[in-house]
């Protein structure tokens, strides 16, 4: 569905805008109206030519041409999700205001690895924070009642049921991330099923992103000897790396997911 969008009056002096063709100018801005509401639109040119040029004898290769010179601009990014392909406008927050957005397409993975890096620092951040201002004699109590709220309670109404279109896309595509066929070769809907709950915990932020990698790279390096349980390795890792850094049991996180429909309907295919 086309949307309204905002032009600022310094769009039309920008020098990265100016460097391009008028035409590709022109499919720049027609692209806001076109694309969700995080600035991402699926990556076709023949869809682009009916939304924006409808009634003009251009060829595909014509458009193609002008979101090369979008994307060697640095106006539009192309990336890939499970496969498919899609461009995103790169100064979209910086520009645009939208109050309830939709958002019908997922994050880059360089956005979606950028968001959960500084969650984790954050958190870190907060928590070390936290730590100082209270006294010596405190500490201990401190210590302990940090890792007691880190538990998670499975009553606790913290399912992705609860959370936005964007977030779902993001568990989807760090699962394929993470979890690449080439490591897991052999997966069965309980394994998709069990990584979509992984990247899940990873998104909500009950799950540090640090532990996964570890995790993954312990499996990496076991590369001249095939594992015939990748799986299993890699909840063995992921359990130690919990323990070892004094958080939650892998059991009690996994208590507290409860994946939407769609996420387990996708599991099964």
């Amino acid at each position: 569905m086309a949307r309204n969008r905002m032009i600022k009056p310094e769009f039309w002096t920008s020098e990265q805008v100016v460097e391009c063709s008028p035409n590709a100018r022109l499919l720049f801005v027609g692209l806001w109206n076109f694309s969700d509401d995080a600035g991402r639109h699926p990556e076709s040119t023949r869809r682009v030519k009916m939304e924006i040029f409808p009634g003009d004898p251009f060829s595909l290769d014509d458009i193609q041409r002008w979101v090369n010179e979008l994307i060697k601009a640095g106006l539009i990014q192309r990336y890939e999700v499970e496969g498919a392909g899609y461009w995103a406008v790169t100064g979209w927050k910086k520009h645009q205001r939208i109050e309830k957005p939709t958002i019908r397409h997922p994050s880059p993975p360089s956005e979606l690895e950028a968001e959960n890096r500084r969650a984790v620092v954050e958190r870190s951040s907060s928590g070390r924070r936290a730590v100082a201002s209270k006294g010596k004699e405190e500490k201990g109590k401190e210590e302990k009642g940090k890792e007691e709220k880190q538990m998670v309670d499975p009553s606790r109404d913290d399912h992705l049921d609860n959370h936005s279109e964007e977030q779902t896309a993001n568990v989807r595509a760090s699962a394929n991330r993470l979890f690449p066929k080439k490591t897991f070769p052999n997966k069965t809907p309980e394994d998709r099923e069990y990584f979509l709950k992984l990247a899940t915990l990873l998104v909500i932020g009950r799950l540090p992103e640090l532990c996964l990698v570890d995790s993954l790279e312990a499996i990496k390096r076991r590369t001249g000897k095939p594992l015939k349980k990748p799986v299993a390795y890699l909840t063995q890792c992921v359990k130690e790396w919990l323990k070892k850094n004094n958080q939650p049991p892998l059991s009690q996180l996994l208590a507290g997911v409860k994946l939407p429909e769609l996420l387990r309907q996708s599991a099964n295919h």
